[in-house]
């Protein structure tokens, strides 16, 4: 491996060529399954006929338990390709959602906690001429939350995979907080822009209320 000051970087290497050959033809290749499944019985009584003459003679010495063995692999190999498909298929990366930004940028205005993580409340920044944005200034229905959140332990932006059985798995990458729920970053996120805008009505409400 290659060391840098923040990052490592793989080498690539013969080993790691093999290895990935294998995955994908034993994980990955259906074709190769079925071709081991078909081809097997036939190479073998290929060679049965031209050592024996007979085409059954080398199955009829194979016993009992060595046919059931091969049905087990065959059929374990097909339900691991299954297995690794799907899992596969459930921990692609979900691109974020487009967000328009206002003139000037968006600047962090608060955080708060949901889902067990933290929000950053986002709001349009203010005029490069204005020396700071006042809440009153604040249209609600520009205020949106980071994505992704940050973990409650660090503040280090999460990433997420979905599980196997269906559920989300939020963690972090620079310490060992993990939550699952079953939501995604991007469900949790209409809740969390729903409350972040209650909060910014509700701070407008008590400064009106407090000017009567």
């Amino acid at each position: 491996m290659i060391n840098c000051e923040f990052f490592t970087i793989k080498e690539i290497t013969w080993s790691g060529i093999v290895i990935n050959f294998l995955k994908k033809v034993i994980l990955e290749s259906t074709a190769m399954a079925i071709a081991v499944t078909i081809f097997v019985p036939f190479i073998t009584a290929i060679f049965s006929s031209i050592k024996t003459g007979n085409w059954l003679n080398y199955f009829k010495q194979i016993p009992d338990w060595g046919y059931n063995l091969f049905g087990i692999i065959i059929i374990a190999w097909f339900v691991l390709q299954v297995i690794y498909k799907r899992y596969k298929n459930l921990n692609n990366h979900f691109s974020l959602p487009i967000k328009t930004s206002s003139t000037w940028g968006d600047i962090p205005i608060a955080e708060f906690s949901y889902y067990g993580v933290i929000w950053v409340v986002l709001a349009p920044a203010p005029h490069p001429w204005l020396d700071s944005l006042l809440i009153k200034d604040i249209n609600p229905d520009n205020v949106e939350v980071d994505l992704p959140p940050r973990c409650p332990k660090c503040k280090t932006k999460l990433d997420q995979k979905k599980t196997f059985l269906g559920f989300w798995s939020w963690y972090c990458v620079s310490c060992d907080f993990k939550t699952f729920k079953k939501d995604s970053f991007y469900i949790a996120e209409n809740g969390a822009t729903m409350i972040a805008q209650r909060q910014v009505e509700k701070i407008q409400e008590e400064q009106r209320n407090s000017l009567t």
